[in-house]
């Protein structure tokens, strides 16, 4: 009973705080309405060419129509991908890809950075308010900046920030087509949907104001994110991939600061309140779920992988440790094989993270690869199972090896395809786990 009291006490001091969120969100949408019908009627709203992105309607069904074809496309891919044993080979298509997203990054950060620093609109005359306590027009400005009529602004660069959000949707399909599934969590796809909800949203409202913040901010980070990822695709290492985690964490920080700030200014600063509230609760939700990552990695030593696919990080940095098992296989008649590891893998391990390699030996496999990552399976020897499949075609020896792993059990095993018929290959799988994992094992 008396842990429920500090929750009660704690209900009743805040009812009056979402009182006066719930009075100024509404209060604020009607005004925003009413200014945004105003500008519809007297052309002072921005447009963009084949569809107006700074129209509500429009908005609407643009929204639910790419997100639901975003999903429905995610989910068929994904069934498509787990029948299929082979990944597909992108590293160009990345390497492309990624070098889009730099360059687009960087266009709609350095744009935003002249537009405040080097506009016009700093020597225009501060216009004259009724209120003294409503702030002037400042272009440069933290909070408080007015949208600015009669102008282009950067309306047509938070358009491009926008349609962005939806090219990299094709971060989830090329983790799909590599087989890379452990990086399409659930927080992965709520990430991307809602990005693409909260800035749509939020455009036919806020085209030059405080919203200019956010937008650089999360910019900044993707240049330094993608850059990353287009390194890698060369085989470099940068020296920020370390701090990549804490530029995230650091991003939705300072967005939730710059929300907090302008709504405790009053209504007539900034963006209008329930655009605010918004991204203080998107944002405000991002730290919650980044700050129990960071408790599970930095502070407990353990891998927090319902992250995969939304929080960059360096395994070094984060505390991690491997387990490493070696050894050698002789491929079958087709090129493949079951590879078994020993009885005690993964023993008092939760969920650890695999990393293989592969080395043949003797001549060149260009196109040998893991098919099928390491799962409980069958406790026999790889080279019994070659034995028991003989001299059969590839597909035949396919269904014999998982009809061995079905019946057989005591081990992990996984497949090895794409080598050369009866060639030999050395190979290696690590767990990585956390510190303390690695101490009890």
């Amino acid at each position: 009973m008396i842990p429920l009291l500090p929750i009660a006490l704690g209900g009743v001091l805040a009812a009056p705080f979402m009182g006066t969120l719930y009075r100024r969100a509404t209060e604020s949408l009607h005004i925003a309405q009413t200014a945004y019908e105003h500008r519809i009627a007297g052309g002072l709203q921005p447009t963009t060419p084949l569809i107006n992105l700074f129209v509500v309607e429009n908005q609407e069904q643009l929204l639910v129509w790419m997100n639901l074809g975003y999903l429905v496309l995610t989910c068929g891919l994904y069934a498509h991908m787990r029948r299929r044993e082979k990944a597909h080979q992108l590293k160009q298509v990345l390497t492309v890809y990624n070098l889009i997203n730099v360059l687009v990054s960087s266009y709609v950060s350095a744009s935003i950075l002249k537009y405040k620093l080097f506009s016009s609109v700093l020597n225009a005359p501060l216009p004259q308010h009724a209120n003294s306590h409503s702030p002037p027009f400042i272009a440069t400005s933290f909070i408080c900046n007015q949208l600015p009529l009669g102008h282009p602004g950067l309306a047509s660069v938070f358009a491009v920030y926008y349609l962005q959000k939806y090219f990299e949707f094709l971060d989830t399909y090329f983790f799909i087509l590599r087989r890379s599934f452990r990086q399409v969590t659930f927080l992965h796809l709520f990430h991307h949907t809602s990005i693409t909800v909260i800035v749509g949203s939020l455009m036919p409202f806020d085209f030059g104001g405080d919203m200019y913040f956010p937008i650089l901010v999360n910019s900044l980070c993707h240049v330094a994110v993608y850059l990353h990822y287009f390194c890698t695709c060369l085989g470099l290492n940068p020296w920020w991939s370390a701090h990549l985690a804490t530029l995230q964490v650091a991003q939705f920080a300072a967005i939730f600061l710059q929300s907090l700030l302008a709504f405790y200014e009053g209504p007539r600063c900034g963006s209008p309140d329930f655009s605010k509230i918004l991204m203080m609760v998107y944002t405000g939700s991002m730290l919650v779920l980044f700050s129990d990552f960071f408790f599970k990695r930095y502070i407990l030593r353990q891998p927090a992988y319902d992250m995969c696919g939304v929080m960059k990080n360096d395994p070094a940095e984060a505390g991690l440790s491997t387990l490493s098992y070696v050894g050698s296989v002789r491929l079958g008649p087709d090129g493949s094989a079951v590879v078994c590891l020993p009885r005690h893998f993964r023993e008092g391990l939760s969920s650890p993270l695999y990393v293989y390699h592969l080395t043949p030996v003797g001549s060149p496999m260009p196109n040998l690869y893991v098919s099928r990552e390491v799962l409980w399976g069958s406790g026999i020897s790889d080279g019994e199972i070659n034995r028991k499949r003989g001299d059969r075609t590839s597909s035949e020896g396919v269904v014999l090896m998982e009809q061995v792993v079905q019946r057989a059990g005591g081990s992990y095993t996984f497949v090895v395809r794409g080598g050369r018929p009866k060639g030999l290959v050395s190979w290696t799988v690590c767990c990585v786990v956390g510190d303390e994992a690695i101490r009890q094992h």
